[in-house]
């Protein structure tokens, strides 16, 4: 227990310590209760720290991974507008392939890029015109054609890749398929070696079995002979340009087809263009020329 002063000058000093420990005690929580309060409410009002925390974040990595409900929508959000983006670019570059397309040759590496395209029912019509009979029955019968073509539903044809498989699909305005076949790689090959004549002799660039002259060929066809090509053939061995002086044929059929080559020479040069015909057509024809080639024969060894 504190003692008693003993003078009165004594009371005075500590009279003037115990009220200044007092206040010391009591006043100085009271201000920093004060400052606490007042920090709380400006902070509420005006978010200062909140404000330059996201600043900073911001600041430092514009992107962040931090997990949150809002956060997941936001990316969810730009993956979608990515997804959309470039399947919109997809669609694009499909339609301007699809318009582009003039020739078969360029089919298969229009599947590889985007696995589906499609073209108009005319622009598919004008690719058909371009092929021997032979060929276009690869894609599709011309009696199926027709009766596509006039029921009056046709709308699109599409190419589409499927695994190892190249597809062709003629829909109708509610994609209901109309029909459809397997492009082979084969077609693809035949198409190939078509459209693009080699330079050299028949004897030079294939294995033709047997080889005749331009004049035999004509004589073994109708109505002088045996052979009935289709106009469609006939218009494709008129518009090769030159002199045709030779026709080979392949030493047997395949894929029931008949591969010929003609030889034709043109302001000195010399070309071969592969063609192919139906088997039943391939066997008369090479079985009339193998009888002209021996008649040829017997008739040179009689002088």
């Amino acid at each position: 227990m504190a003692a008693f002063p003993e003078t009165d000058r004594q009371l005075v000093v500590d009279a003037r310590r115990w009220s200044g420990g007092i206040a010391r005690e009591w006043l100085l929580p009271w201000i920093l209760l004060v400052l606490l309060g007042g920090t709380a409410v400006f902070e509420w009002f005006y978010s200062p720290i909140e404000s330059a925390l996201g600043d900073f974040m911001v600041w430092s990595r514009p992107v962040r991974p931090e997990a949150g409900r809002a956060w997941e929508l936001n990316q969810q959000g730009a993956d979608a507008m990515k997804t959309l983006g470039a399947l919109a670019q997809t669609s694009r570059l499909r339609q301007a392939a699809g318009g582009t397309l003039s020739r078969w040759s360029m089919v298969p590496a229009l599947m590889d890029s985007f696995d589906v395209f499609s073209i108009s029912p005319q622009r598919f019509i004008d690719l058909y015109d371009q092929l021997p009979p032979a060929l276009q029955g690869m894609v599709i019968r011309p009696i199926d054609l027709v009766h596509v073509r006039t029921a009056g539903t046709w709308q699109r044809v599409f190419f589409v890749r499927e695994g190892d498989r190249r597809m062709l699909y003629l829909v109708d305005p509610y994609n209901v398929v109309l029909y459809q076949s397997k492009l082979p790689d084969s077609f693809f090959e035949r198409y190939d070696r078509f459209s693009r004549p080699v330079e050299g002799y028949l004897d030079q660039v294939g294995q033709y079995a047997v080889i005749a002259p331009a004049e035999a060929f004509f004589q073994a066809l109708a109505p002088a002979g045996k052979v009935e090509l289709s106009s469609g053939d006939l218009r494709w061995i008129a518009s090769l340009e030159g002199r045709l002086e030779s026709v080979g044929f392949a030493a047997k059929p395949t894929d029931e087809l008949w591969e010929i080559g003609f030889e034709v020479s043109r302001e000195g040069r010399v070309l071969v263009y592969r063609y192919w015909i139906g088997k039943a057509a391939g066997e008369t024809l090479i079985h009339e020329l193998q009888s002209f080639k021996r008649s040829e024969q017997a008739g040179g060894k009689s002088k």
